[in-house]
């Protein structure tokens, strides 16, 4: 069956579930990540700038 004519996902064939895309992110996207208080002395930045590049393969996050 094509997705076209059913106008489900391809997650939703297999997971039978519609996907949660609330915490789906823009590429590109402006971004902070954290510095780890072992890498950093006590004036140090706790985070820094960055952009989101993309997902990591084979990691799966909820």
């Amino acid at each position: 069956m094509s997705n076209s004519v059913t106008a489900k996902t391809s997650y939703e064939f297999v997971y039978c579930t519609k996907p949660q895309l609330k915490n789906i992110k823009v590429f590109g996207a402006l971004g902070y990540a954290n510095i780890p208080d072992e890498k950093r002395r006590k004036l140090d930045a706790k985070a820094f700038k960055c952009r989101f590049m993309g997902y990591e393969d084979g990691v799966s996050r909820t």
